[in-house]
């Protein structure tokens, strides 16, 4: 009998360490998938393999499940010798937060399908996904992508709502069922794409994890264009991840880290802040400055309501998740500057004292004319800051 690649399956113990070697060189990312498991497959890279013991050290991007069974079946979709193969790993222990040893199969067998590696993306990214069904009366849904490939997605869903009257629905993984057709897939915000990526899919699977819902997609077979765009962005998320790999610094090198001289704005001087997320319904909030830089800010929320109808909604810390996009930022009344200065940025953490929510916020990139406006509205503040502390000096009180 012949096995994979057209060998004697007597031979294949000598292979299968040969293609996880392959891996260790190429460094390559692929899916590992816990058998049984309800989650989303972990990604995992090569770190050692022992061909000797039949025994492989597998670094994941988070951590496996702490009470994970020795001998517990674990499946990985690999690509070596120029084929995809399936192979199943027998967990053996933890060597190292997120490093976990395996016993080698004896043999793999071909997957019959490819394989496409797999981007994350992040929530600061604000990749938006929309996404609708063939139903009667239909149901669309909106939320953020968690990872792409040409092949399929994840996305997390954050509102449901039924087409037509736009009723707000309660999201449930009863809505994404196994093989239920979404004709309308639109994802916007992909990194060197103007136009939004339109494609059909089908529900691969989706799990829930706390609150939050995720939902795998494959894609159907893409319009020529379409494809074309999807690879070339693919393919510079995956220039980008191998220039920051080169220049990122060694583990013992100190991070450097940009700072901004940071101005203290008090509540009297009535610089007043005004900020809108993209969400559909979208929320906003309002309250007083008090700090800013040419790299951020952060003001104190004393209100938050709904996009529209103006509606008051609850304010609460929550409103304001670590990488959230925020697209509309106005700072009104800002001492030094003349009319009203628009901005862009993410939340970089947000701070309750009190009964008082503190929102900071990183800038995104700024157009040129109001980075120079607010340099000079910065520089200005310097200068009195400057002439303050002399005239405090000069009029100190004389003592022998």
């Amino acid at each position: 009998m012949e096995g994979m690649l057209g060998k004697p399956l007597a031979e294949q113990g000598t292979l299968v360490p040969k293609a996880f070697l392959e891996l260790l060189d190429s460094q390559e990312e692929f899916p590992l998938t816990i058998d049984g498991g309800k989650g989303l497959p972990h990604d995992a890279t090569v770190l050692s393999v022992d061909s000797g013991a039949m025994r492989v050290v597998l670094k994941t991007f988070r951590p496996m499940p702490p009470k994970l069974a020795s001998g517990a079946s674990c499946h990985v979709s690999v690509t070596a010798f120029e084929e995809h193969w399936k192979a199943k790993l027998a967990f053996i222990e933890r060597e190292a937060y997120l490093q976990y040893s395996f016993e080698l199969p004896k043999s793999m067998e071909k997957s019959g399908r490819r394989e496409h590696k797999r981007y994350q993306f992040r929530p600061r990214e604000n990749v938006l996904v929309q996404v609708q069904d063939s139903s009667l009366p239909g149901m669309a849904f909106s939320g953020t992508l968690f990872d792409l490939s040409e092949g399929g997605m994840v996305f997390r869903p954050d509102r449901a709502y039924r087409i037509g009257d736009k009723v707000v629905l309660k999201l449930d993984t009863a809505m994404f069922h196994r093989g239920k057709s979404f004709p309308l897939i639109r994802i916007r915000g992909l990194p060197g794409m103007k136009e939004a990526l339109v494609v059909r899919g089908d529900v691969a699977h989706s799990s829930k994890r706390g609150n939050d819902i995720f939902v795998a997609f494959a894609f159907g077979a893409l319009a020529p264009d379409m494809a074309k765009a999807l690879a070339s962005t693919l393919r510079g998320r995956n220039y980008q991840s191998d220039t920051a790999s080169q220049s990122a610094p060694q583990p013992k090198q100190a991070m450097a880290r940009r700072r901004h001289t940071r101005f203290t704005y008090r509540p009297r001087e009535s610089a007043q802040v005004r900020v809108q997320n993209d969400g559909l319904p979208g929320v906003g909030a309002e309250g007083p400055l008090t700090d800013l830089s040419s790299g951020g800010m952060v003001f104190r929320a004393d209100r938050a309501f709904r996009i529209g109808d103006g509606a008051p909604i609850l304010l609460d810390a929550n409103l304001f998740e670590k990488g959230a996009t925020f697209p509309v930022i106005r700072i009104d009344r800002l001492k030094g500057y003349k009319g009203q200065m628009r901005l862009r940025g993410d939340v970089a953490h947000v701070t309750r004292r009190g009964d008082d929510v503190f929102v900071a916020i990183a800038f995104g990139a700024l157009e040129p004319m109001m980075a120079d406006a607010l340099q000079k509205t910065l520089g200005a503040r310097q200068k009195s800051r400057l002439r303050f502390t002399y005239l405090r000096y000069l009029t100190r009180p004389f003592s022998e």
